[in-house]
């Protein structure tokens, strides 16, 4: 055979093989290496946005507990509470103490059902029970925009109970589609507090019964038990701010699938509960942000010794070891929020399957409150023992 001829001879059947194989194994890590860093960026996408939830979470959660019992005047909740507790005597037609909300309160466990808040969700990770129960919290106060108010359009004298008002449809009712019922709805806050404009530390809580836009007019449940001004001298009346119910609280996603890896997807829900014109009420709801775990502390004053040393981070439905027997909202200066998103592990689990958690990021949040600022009232608290009796009830 000539020279020629064997150089023009190609690779040899072994050759190939061994060639395929390393081309293979070098494809394989290849491709190992990409679906690793694929995974990797899902995961830290995931992260990402679970980070983001969680500090979507605590804006809203803090902005609303941090303006809890804010009516947009310069009387509070906390001034109508304090008002209630020191004119009663001398002015019986006042609501009682039992009527008025508070600013700010835990939900308790009792309450769940009540409210249709879940006690129990899917369980992850294949556990049988769940040892934590997610926590919630109601919160009142004006939630319009800059906290509007209105003003009396003439005087209201004790025993009235409608009163006029400026732009009342505006602040005292909202609309909305209702995507179940198909049709707009409007609504009315729960409440409303009326005050002297000239007296900070002065005003009264009614509930609703019906609000009229065209005639500028707000009807009350219960009579009014104090003479309030309208417009003098070229000044607005006595002012009247709308009082808002709020809760916040875990459950699933709204737009949560039947199978896949958000089937157990659980988000923080904002529940407005609001009162229909004429009776009945009405709750609206929406998620906030997905979010795993909510657990809520207090810090509370001591209510049983004089100088109200404060006891930290209580909870609310298990007093043991706070030394406390029983729970007032009316002691908490401030809440600490805890809460927590998972990052998921499985693309397309079974229906019915636990979720795999591949890990979880955590965020706290302390949250001052106004519970104790009227000075008054702080006194009380902090210059006398109160032997286990909030003088807010």
């Amino acid at each position: 055979m000539s020279r020629n001829s064997h150089q023009k001879q190609g690779f040899s059947l072994l050759e190939i093989m061994v060639a395929s194989a390393i081309g293979a194994v070098v494809l394989l890590a290849a491709i190992e290496f990409f679906m690793r860093q694929q995974n990797v960026f899902k995961q830290q996408s995931e992260q990402a946005a679970r980070q983001a939830d969680l500090r979507i979470a605590i804006y809203y959660l803090n902005k609303d507990l941090i303006n809890a019992g804010y009516t947009g005047t310069p009387y509070g909740l906390q001034a109508v509470i304090y008002n209630t507790i020191a004119n009663s005597s001398s002015n019986p037609g006042l609501p009682s103490l039992s009527s008025l909300p508070r600013p700010v309160r835990p939900v308790f466990r009792s309450e769940y059902t009540t409210l249709g808040i879940p006690n129990n969700l899917l369980l992850l990770d294949g556990k049988t029970t769940d040892p934590v129960v997610k926590d919630a919290v109601k919160i009142w106060a004006n939630f319009n925009s800059e906290g509007a108010v209105s003003h009396l359009l003439t005087p209201a004298r004790p025993g009235d109970l409608v009163l006029f008002g400026s732009s009342i449809g505006q602040n005292f009712t909202a609309s909305f589609w209702d995507t179940a019922g198909g049709a707009t709805v409007t609504v009315l806050p729960l409440g409303f507090v009326i005050g002297k404009k000239e007296n900070k530390g002065f005003g009264e809580y009614h509930t609703i019964s019906s609000v009229s836009g065209t005639s500028n007019t707000i009807t009350a449940n219960t009579s009014i038990a104090t003479a309030f001004t309208g417009p003098t001298l070229g000044k607005p009346g006595d002012t009247i701010a709308p009082i808002w119910e709020r809760i916040y609280y875990i459950n699933y996603c709204a737009d949560n699938p039947a199978t896949g890896p958000y089937q157990y997807d659980r988000c923080l829900i904002r529940r407005d509960v609001y009162r229909i014109s004429g009776g009945g009420s009405y709750t609206r709801q929406q998620d906030v942000a997905r979010v795993y775990d909510l657990q809520i502390r207090y810090d509370v004053l001591n209510p049983n010794v004089t100088n109200a040393p404060i006891i930290e981070d209580v909870d609310a439905n298990n007093l043991g070891g706070s030394g406390l027997t029983q729970f007032d909202p009316c002691w908490i200066i401030g809440i600490r929020l805890y809460l927590q998103a998972i990052i998921s592990a499985p693309a397309n689990p079974a229906a019915g399957s636990p979720l795999k958690v591949a890990g979880y990021i955590k965020m706290s949040r302390y949250v001052p409150t106004k519970n104790v600022q009227m000075k008054s009232l702080e006194w009380d608290l902090k210059n006398k023992p109160l032997n286990g009796a909030c003088p807010c009830l």
